[in-house]
């Protein structure tokens, strides 16, 4: 009977432990990671002119307060949106000790009101690695050198008078 009360008690202390694992990645340690990449990461032009959406999926390993390790997990390099994560995840310098460990860094990009498709929407992230999430939202697309001349009134400037 005591082996079997220390075993679920040793069972229950694992689980706390796994679940506060995954609570890390919420906590202050992170807050100047997030604010670093929402302020910095831009919606790519050619994905934003596109209107193309979509995820970035990068596994990372930070080892000491380094990241030791990344693999881009991308279905569309064209559009520019892991090339945008991956430069300002390296200009960040504040990783820490207690950061350690396997992270998805998950950043979706959206367009309001688009009715694109997702790209790479059904990533599947490994069971090892902690789901590190960012939004980055564009406001449609500037496409420069496009003119609706259905809207487009002929202005008239006004004539002096002699």
């Amino acid at each position: 009977m005591k082996k079997i009360i220390y075993f679920l008690l040793l069972t229950i202390c694992s689980i706390g432990a796994i679940a506060q694992e995954k609570k890390a990645v919420n906590n202050k340690d992170w807050d100047s990671f997030y604010k670093h990449l929402g302020d910095n990461i831009k919606y790519p032009e050619k994905a934003k002119m596109l209107d193309a959406q979509g995820n970035s999926v990068i596994l990372l390993t930070i080892t000491n307060g380094t990241i030791k390790k990344f693999t881009v997990n991308n279905a569309n390099p064209e559009l520019g949106f892991d090339e945008e994560v991956v430069k300002n995840l390296f200009d960040y310098k504040n990783l820490n000790k207690s950061q350690d460990g396997n992270y998805a860094l998950i950043t979706s990009y959206r367009i309001s009101d688009s009715k694109s498709p997702i790209k790479n929407e059904h990533y599947i992230i490994p069971k090892e690695y902690a789901e590190l999430k960012l939004t980055v939202m564009g406001f449609g697309a500037d496409k420069v050198g496009v003119v609706d001349t259905a809207n487009v009134k002929k202005k008239t400037t006004p004539q002096k008078r002699l």
